[in-house]
């Protein structure tokens, strides 16, 4: 598949795509960790009152 440096070059093109995609995939993630966060400290304040 895609003989020599032809090859190489769109092996090295996808590992940037995926680099961003990993990249975009943290953010997200961390919004989602921080908006559960969120959610557990309002439920433990609920369930304090």
């Amino acid at each position: 598949r895609g003989g020599g440096a032809r090859g190489g070059e769109r092996g090295a093109l996808r590992g940037d795509v995926q680099r961003e995609g990993a990249r975009r995939g943290a953010r997200r993630r961390a919004r989602r960790a921080r908006a559960h966060a969120l959610l557990a400290h309002v439920r433990r304040a609920v369930d304090a009152v």
